[in-house]
C-alpha cells in the first residue's frame, strides 16, 4: 500500500531545450522500480514563457534538469591567467573574453567557467539571462524546482572514453544537433578550442567543419574525428558515415535522462 505512495514523493523532469522545441523526461520510482520515461515534446521559441505545469503528473516534489541544446549557448576554450585568484574573477575574466569574441554583454549574457590547471584552457558557456529567468519563473517551486541548467554536450562528452595518454595528435569530436552543432578539440587530453553555432541542415556541414579543422589542424585530422549526429539528420552524413559514433558503442542504455542519447543515432544503445 505505502509503495506507490513513497514513489510519488520526488521525481525529475529533464527538460532539452533546442532554439524551437522542447523535450520532456521523466526520471522516478525507488529502487530497482526507477525508470525513464518519454513524456514528449512541444514547440516553443526563446522569447516565450515556459509552461511545464502539463509534464509534472502527480509527484508531490519534481527537481528539473534542464539541458540546452547548442542553439542556446555560446562556447569557447579559454585558457584563464595562473593570477586569477578565485572563482570570482575566472568568470569576470571569461566574461570580457566573451564580449570581446562574440560581443556578449555581461549584463544580458551570464557565463560559468570549468576551470582547468594552470596552463591549460578552460571550458566556457555563456547562455542569456532572460532564459534563466524564464526557467526559473518555470519552475517557483515548491512542487517544481531548477536544480541545473548545463548545455546537452555535457552528457554527450560523459558518455566517450577518456582521451588521456600521451598521443600528440589532436581529435576532435562534431556534435550535430537538430538546428546547431558543436566542435571540441582535444590533444592528450586536454581541450585546445571549443565552439557552437547554429546550423540550417545545409547538405554540406559535416564536409565543410571537416575541411576547416583539416586547414587547421593538418589533413590528417579528418581521420580522427568522430561525428555524434541527432536523429534525422542522417542526410547530412555525405561520405562519412564511418565517423559516427553510435549508442552501441557509447551507452549502455537505450534512454538516459540527460538526453545524451539523442545525439549517438548511429545504432540502438546496447
Amino acid at each position: 500500500m505505502w509503495w506507490p505512495m513513497i514513489e510519488r514523493l520526488h521525481s525529475h523532469l529533464h527538460l532539452y531545450l533546442t532554439g524551437s522545441k522542447g523535450y520532456v523526461r521523466r526520471h522516478a520510482g525507488w529502487g530497482w522500480r526507477r525508470r525513464t520515461e518519454l513524456l514528449g515534446q512541444f514547440d516553443w521559441h526563446a522569447g516565450a514563457p515556459l509552461d511545464l505545469a502539463p509534464w509534472l503528473g502527480r509527484h508531490w516534489r519534481t527537481s528539473l534538469h534542464v539541458h540546452l541544446g547548442s542553439a542556446l549557448c555560446r562556447l569557447m576554450a579559454l585558457e584563464i591567467p595562473a593570477g586569477a585568484k578565485d572563482a570570482a574573477e575566472a568568470q569576470a575574466i571569461a566574461s570580457a573574453s566573451l564580449q570581446h569574441e562574440f560581443g556578449l554583454g555581461a549584463a544580458q549574457w551570464l557565463c560559468t567557467v570549468e576551470r582547468a590547471p594552470a596552463g591549460q584552457k578552460s571550458a566556457v558557456c555563456a547562455m542569456r539571462r532572460e532564459l534563466l529567468e524564464r526557467l526559473r519563473a518555470a519552475a517557483p517551486g515548491p512542487q517544481l524546482r531548477l536544480v541545473s541548467v548545463k548545455p546537452l554536450l555535457a552528457g554527450v562528452w560523459s558518455a566517450l572514453p577518456r582521451r588521456g595518454g600521451a598521443d600528440a595528435s589532436p581529435s576532435a569530436l562534431l556534435a550535430v544537433e537538430e538546428d546547431a552543432f558543436t566542435v571540441v578539440v582535444t590533444q592528450a587530453g586536454k581541450l585546445l578550442a571549443m565552439h557552437a553555432l547554429p546550423h540550417r541542415g545545409e547538405a554540406d556541414l559535416v564536409e565543410r567543419e571537416l575541411r576547416r579543422l583539416g586547414h587547421s589542424y593538418g589533413m590528417a585530422m579528418e581521420t580522427r574525428v568522430g561525428l555524434a549526429l541527432a536523429r534525422g539528420q542522417q542526410g547530412l552524413l555525405g561520405e562519412h558515415h564511418r565517423l559516427l559514433l553510435s549508442g552501441r558503442e557509447h551507452l549502455r542504455r537505450r534512454h538516459y535522462a540527460d538526453f545524451r542519447d539523442v545525439l549517438f543515432a548511429g545504432e540502438e544503445g546496447a
